[in-house]
């Protein structure tokens, strides 16, 4: 039931991902990969803030270097094929010791000692010893597990909150968490009962309140209370962002509001709304559209994504730069990919190296085989190791 992204190029995984919510780990010391593929943390112009002295042990999944991004003030580190958790200074604060590492969350990480998962606080000290199949990161004050084939959840003391029943089961988003049984996904409540049956293919998360669903290849809108609130009228549906929605209709293409009513046509291909505006194509050419419909950036660009703080990638010649809500340059083009900017950082691609961008425009000059992405994300902990996929 779970998606692997594989060999996603960093445009691809901005396009997907990007607007999502909430924000994870901070992207500051980010975790990079160097030349010599050890694993190091910069700051904002790419200056090594720690050293690059632990091993890069990972797999082709682009994301697998998020399992060393900073979260709650430390960072998991493999160390000759053991796992253990630096601070923001780049000491050890938990020996290595473990299989493998994972994030902390709610002040708890995951880990992997022999073949059996438990969960370690920031000292390092076992509050759930190792008897799980897996663990997952807790997410409101619960966390997946598999025990004996069968995922439920415990709560932060270890005590067994929902029996394991479910074939599948992601982190609680609010009060709910989406499960699988019998490959149907339903939704389950913090008490383990269910507040919809599994009967869907599939259900996104919330967003603004509803959650899009599929069944039989159409799509529709969960609410909270588990209410098919808009129907499976569509044959593709978005999540909702800034309060509408991007559907797909036989050969229309449109925006609806929460109720459901149809707001913005649309010629072309489409990006959810993020800051107040959306991507839209017409004619092979791409530009910006309001709430309101209206078009604030005219068509001129080979490509463009979503605006996230306060700036948009866009494609001109084949190459990648930044502009602004007026459509004015700020990064000007120059790379063959980008990923857009948190909290001041974008990514830019050039010659197959990464480089660092702040908004003003600057480009590092010290560039990467490979960083951490997850912070540019804004996915939860929980979601981010649930895309690794190590169950």
């Amino acid at each position: 039931m779970k998606k692997k992204l594989i060999g996603m190029t960093l445009v691809l995984v901005l396009l997907v991902l990007a607007g999502c919510s909430p924000k994870t780990m901070q992207p500051v010391p980010l975790a990079v990969i160097d030349d010599a593929n050890r694993i190091g943390f910069v700051d904002s112009d790419g200056t090594f803030l720690i050293e690059p002295i632990f091993d890069a042990q990972f797999g082709p999944n682009l994301l697998y270097l998020g399992l060393s991004g900073f979260s709650q003030g430390r960072a998991a580190v493999p160390v000759d094929g053991l796992w253990g958790y630096i601070d923001l200074s780049g000491d050890m604060v938990i020996e290595p010791a473990f299989e493998q590492g994972t994030p902390f969350s709610q002040g708890l990480a995951a880990v992997r000692q022999g073949e059996m998962w438990g969960y370690i606080d920031r000292a390092g000290q076992w509050i759930v010893e190792p008897v799980y199949d897996y663990a997952y990161p807790f997410a409101e004050g619960l966390a997946a597990v598999v025990y004996e084939g069968e995922f439920g959840y415990i709560n932060r003391e270890g005590n067994m909150k929902i029996e394991p029943r479910f074939q599948y089961a992601y982190g609680f988003d609010g009060t709910l968490a989406r499960v699988v049984m019998d490959d149907r996904t339903g939704l389950v409540n913090k008490d383990g009962q269910l507040v919809v049956e599994p009967q869907y293919d599939y259900i996104g998360k919330f967003s603004n309140g509803l959650a899009m669903v599929r069944d039989d290849g159409f799509s529709g809108y969960l609410n909270r209370d588990g209410d098919l609130f808009i129907g499976l009228d569509y044959d593709r549906g978005n999540d909702f962002s800034d309060g509408l929605a991007l559907v797909t209709r036989g050969d229309e293409r449109y925006f609806i509001h929460r109720d459901g009513h149809r707001f913005i046509d649309l010629e072309g291909e489409a990006w959810s709304f993020s800051e107040g505006r959306a991507v839209v194509e017409k004619d092979g050419q791409w530009g910006f559209v309001n709430k309101e419909g209206l078009l604030t950036i005219e068509y001129q660009y080979e490509r463009a994504g979503s605006f996230k703080s306060g700036l948009a990638p866009v494609m001109e010649q084949g190459l990648w730069g930044f502009i602004d809500k007026s459509g004015n340059w700020v990064v000007e083009p120059q790379f063959s990919e980008v990923i857009n900017h948190q909290d001041g950082i974008g990514l830019g691609v050039r010659e197959s190296r990464i480089h660092l961008v702040d908004r003003k425009g600057n480009v590092s000059e010290e560039s990467f085989k490979m960083v951490n992405l997850v912070p540019f994300l804004d996915i939860g902990v929980a979601e981010f190791v649930t895309m690794l996929d190590f169950y």
